[in-house]
């Protein structure tokens, strides 16, 4: 059931978050909508974000979902590497493939772990943080 939902959860956003990428938009502000999508920052993301961090601690011990989790951290990295190029106006690399500039990828490792923390962060004490803080502070610090 679990598994389900996590699958579920992944084609909502990934279907948002392509939205947002072929949007006619200034680079950083598309950046920050795809983001924006992997925080909790309204009723339909917090369901989302608790079923994802449930998948992800249940993947510790349960090696049914291994294959989720990974799943998962590859396509949290490529939203990165997605905000990343459009802050940078260049192409994005294909979904699995690193950036040619090892520059930029360090940027989207970095981004990733910081979105990773906010994530974890405003799941945790939303009453800490605001929509416009929590994902203009990603991409300022992290992909542009």
């Amino acid at each position: 059931m679990l598994a389900f939902a996590a699958h579920a959860i992944g084609r909502s956003a990934a279907a948002r978050i392509a939205g947002h990428l072929h949007a006619d938009l200034p680079g950083l502000e598309r950046a920050q909508l795809m983001l924006e999508e992997l925080l909790p920052l309204d009723e339909d993301r917090r369901v989302e974000v608790d079923v994802w961090l449930a998948c992800r601690v249940r993947s510790r011990v349960d090696e049914s979902l291994a294959e989720l989790r990974g799943t998962g951290w590859a396509g949290e990295r490529h939203i990165c590497r997605l905000a990343v190029a459009s802050c940078h106006d260049t192409p994005s690399p294909e979904i699995g493939k690193e950036f040619a500039d090892a520059g930029m990828e360090r940027q989207a490792a970095r981004l990733h772990v910081f979105m990773d923390g906010l994530t974890l962060q405003t799941a945790a004490y939303s009453r800490n943080f605001t929509r416009r803080a929590s994902a203009q502070s990603s991409v300022k610090s992290c992909a542009c």
